[in-house]
């Protein structure tokens, strides 16, 4: 599982390795251009994107929840 924040629309300003947000819909900052990808900090503000695949599960922190 991931623990993933979905709250966000501009990128962390303090994002620690391995930090894993959801891009909103509209996103502004770094993650312009990845609506609805999951975005893994990989140290000093660089951001991985990646499109979520059919049946990967997250755990939404700031929603307590658990997605598939």
């Amino acid at each position: 599982f991931w623990r993933i924040a979905k709250s966000r629309r501009l990128n962390p300003t303090t994002a620690t390795q391995g930090e894993v947000y959801i891009a909103p819909s509209s996103p502004t900052g770094d993650f312009a251009g990845h609506g609805n990808q999951i975005a893994v900090c990989l140290g000093g503000n660089k951001w991985h994107f990646i499109v979520a695949q059919p049946g990967v599960r997250m755990y939404i922190a700031d929603e307590d929840a658990l997605f598939v």
